[in-house]
């Protein structure tokens, strides 16, 4: 699984997907706190050999800003959520979640302002009206990453 992330990081990279291709960095890099020794010394050190530019940290800081931009418009959008919209809101906020612990590791600052964003995610995971689309999409993320990931995003019932 590592191996594919891998493959697509540098396919994403290539075709010029900045964020979505250091997300998939930081997907292998989360994935290494669990893993083998030799398989986390092998994929540490090929993780810490990726060059990261000015324009990707440039690049990325866009991206942030318009993945919190589009989440915070999703979430005062209404007050009931379906199935695909909280799979979407999970998804999003582990992926920012996962990016910005990798970054943070590598010395780099990116400005995640999510505080309120987060709230609004407590507010629907607890919600009576949402609760259950909101655990069923956190059940179908983690079945759809296929890695272990441990984030308070995809703890149900409820997010802490």
């Amino acid at each position: 699984m590592l191996e594919e992330r891998w493959t697509e990081y540098l396919r994403l990279y290539r075709e010029g997907a900045t964020y979505s291709s250091f997300v998939k960095l930081a997907e292998i890099n989360h994935c290494l706190g669990y893993a083998p020794q030799l398989l986390t010394q092998k994929w540490s050190a090929t993780i810490q050999n990726v060059p990261i530019t000015d324009d990707d940290v440039q690049s990325l800081r866009a991206g942030v800003a318009q993945k919190i931009q589009r989440l915070q418009r999703i979430v005062s959008a209404g007050t009931h959520f379906m199935f695909e919209e909280t799979l979407l809101l999970v998804t999003m906020r582990v992926e920012l979640e996962l990016l910005s612990a990798f970054l943070v590791e590598r010395g780099i600052v990116v400005t995640m302002d999510v505080a309120a964003l987060d709230d609004a995610l407590q507010a629907i995971a607890t919600s009576p009206v949402n609760a259950r689309a909101f655990r069923s999409a956190q059940d179908a993320a983690k079945q759809n990453w296929g890695i272990p990931l441990h984030t308070r995003w995809l703890e149900s019932p409820t997010v802490q």
